[in-house]
């Protein structure tokens, strides 16, 4: 009911109110994790496959934009399609695609380029000048329609699109020499986590087409972890993903209509401690990761909690990480 009809049921006392209690020190991980890249508007970058008559060119498929069920106005409406060179293909999980030990990937086309274990952004100069005249078409159609349909706050502030995508150096940032990214869910009720092995990054594979791609990128809606280590990965991937850290984030978590909300950095304002190669524990719960991303691996698309009620691995989980936090 409107607020003017709850206020004749509602009185209004005085009292103390004292927020849940964190732990005195955070982790040493929680200064080293980034929000990712702001890949919006989505229909500007997010592409589906259009295979003609005699299928896809591997080289320079066809694209055209891809337009998710939460779009919203004007941006559903605007529809991009043109061929992009399959070097400018990028795979990226948005926080609703991020399941318990298993991302889900969606390509997104990006006029970006690896140099020295960076990513360069290129303009459309840039792209024709390197004979990429496919990539420079769809780079300046997305200038159009990002001048003509942003706002004038966001063209003050993003006089080009891809000003928008590296808001606070969120595209920039991620490093092409690291080999793990652990990526888990920036909001929802529940964390889900997943460990991303960039020297496995799939091809695509429509119809007969096998298109390669050229990389992982991490999406605002969500938040990364890099390392080069396969066992400190699975051991932050097990932990994030387990109900003991899920459950202590609760209290500090913002709550909407639906529930808890944004995660951010909360699981790391807990000492979640520095992954040791020589603790035991530390080793144990790397290994039950590693286990249940195998197991997660062919399970059927589910809730989070019904991904997590359905690895055997969870309850050993819970018990090591629940021994490591106290």
């Amino acid at each position: 009911m409107h607020f003017k009809q709850a206020a004749k049921y509602l009185t209004v006392a005085k009292g103390k109110y004292a927020p849940a209690a964190k732990d005195e020190e955070v982790s040493p991980y929680h200064e080293k994790v980034l929000e990712g890249a702001s890949l919006v508007p989505r229909t500007l970058w997010f592409v589906n496959f259009v295979p003609g008559p005699f299928g896809l060119n591997p080289n320079t498929p066809l694209v055209e934009s891809l337009v998710l069920p939460d779009a919203k106005e004007p941006w559903k409406n605007i529809i991009l399609k043109g061929e992009v060179e399959n070097e400018f293909i990028f795979l990226t999980a948005t926080g609703k695609f991020v399941l318990p030990f298993k991302p889900q990937f969606m390509p997104v086309v990006l006029p970006l380029k690896k140099d020295n274990h960076r990513l360069t952004i290129l303009s459309s100069k840039d792209l024709r000048k390197d004979g990429k005249l496919k990539m420079a078409n769809w780079l300046d159609e997305a200038k159009d329609a990002w001048k003509k349909n942003a706002t004038e706050t966001s063209l003050k502030n993003f006089p080009q699109p891809m000003d928008r995508v590296n808001y606070h150096n969120g595209l920039i940032l991620q490093k092409q020499n690291i080999r793990y990214y652990v990526v888990y869910t920036g909001s929802g009720s529940h964390i889900a986590a997943a460990v991303v092995d960039t020297k496995q990054i799939p091809c695509l594979q429509i119809g007969k087409a096998r298109i390669p791609t050229s990389g992982f990128v991490a999406d605002y809606k969500t938040y990364w972890l890099g390392t080069n280590e396969a066992e400190e990965a699975f051991y932050l991937v097990a932990i994030l993903n387990s109900d003991v850290l899920d459950q202590m984030i609760k209290p500090h978590q913002s709550r909407g209509k639906f529930g808890p909300r944004d995660i951010c950095r909360l699981p790391f304002e807990f000492n979640v401690p520095k992954f040791d190669p020589e603790n035991q524990l530390h080793r144990q719960i790397a290994a039950m990761g590693l286990k249940a991303k195998k197991e997660a691996a062919n399970l059927p698309k589910m809730s989070r909690l019904k991904i997590k009620a359905a690895i055997p691995s969870m309850k050993k989980i819970d018990r090591l990480v629940s021994e490591l936090l106290k």
